[in-house]
């Protein structure tokens, strides 16, 4: 199979048969053509008297499609900066991740209110299990309580952290 592109990379027709190269060339004399084995897909780059497949970076410079967040353009090559965590957002103009406080201090707000109310409402229920005597259902809650107190405890200093 042949695939035949014009001088701009599109591609204009397929060859399923086994014509020959001349006799493609027959076809198209008034025009610049190139002749490819291989599929380069709808749009190839043609440069030096040559074509080749687009790649995702020729994509990029022409601007048919995005780099996504963490992605920029060194020699002429794609690389990408891992996102730290959660709390930092893609700045393409100077190519890095910047840390957002306050998108930290919301999320931390967030996540101690419900420790807040899981604490609370297991603290309720032991209050009952007492209650109605049952010692050792209430002590596997309270084991739970204790740890989610430790998890509470290391949220709020870094919440205070953040605050000053």
């Amino acid at each position: 199979m042949k695939f035949i592109y014009d001088q701009a990379g599109k591609r204009i027709a397929e060859y399923f048969d086994s014509s020959s190269i001349e006799d493609i060339q027959k076809d198209y004399l008034d025009k610049k053509i190139f002749i490819s084995e291989w599929d380069l897909g709808e749009r190839a780059i043609v440069e030096n008297g040559q074509i080749r497949a687009e790649t995702r970076l020729d994509r990029v410079l022409n601007n048919t499609e995005e780099l996504q967040e963490g992605e920029y353009i060194e020699n002429k090559e794609i690389k990408y900066k891992e996102k730290p965590n959660k709390f930092h957002f893609w700045d393409s103009n100077k190519e890095e991740w910047v840390y957002d406080q306050g998108l930290e201090i919301n999320s931390l707000e967030e996540e101690l209110g419900s420790l807040e109310l899981k604490i609370y409402n297991l603290e309720q229920e032991i209050t009952g299990l007492k209650k109605d005597g049952k010692t050792f259902a209430a002590k596997k809650l309270e084991k739970e309580v204790a740890e989610l107190d430790k998890k509470y405890q290391e949220k709020i200093t870094r919440y205070e952290e953040l605050e000053g």
